[in-house]
């Protein structure tokens, strides 16, 4: 559960050079932080609600809206009975600032 800030903020910070052309950053790099999130987030109850700083909050509402348009398979990832919509609810409801 702490962990998805932390990937929030990895991969908030590979996209972010990977846009200003940065050619060190590796695609799969920034791919595995998204798959992580989307594992991880397969953990979030209704119940959990954590209060995190306003610019890791950012960093999450960055992925929700980046989400929104991601074409990715959640059964290939592993995650079965939810959709990517599912995901967005919960980073929504369990991450407040």
């Amino acid at each position: 559960i702490h962990l998805i800030p932390l990937k929030s903020k990895a991969w908030a910070d590979l996209s972010g050079k990977k846009a200003l052309n940065n050619a060190s950053v590796d695609s799969k790099d920034i791919k595995k932080h998204k798959n992580d999130i989307y594992r991880l987030t397969s953990l979030l109850t209704a119940e959990v609600q954590i209060k995190i700083p306003v610019e890791i909050y950012d960093d999450i509402q960055n992925f929700i809206n980046a989400a929104k348009s991601d074409s990715v398979n959640l059964k290939q990832i592993g995650i079965r009975g939810m959709t990517i919509s599912d995901v967005i609810k919960r980073l929504q409801v369990a991450y407040i600032k």
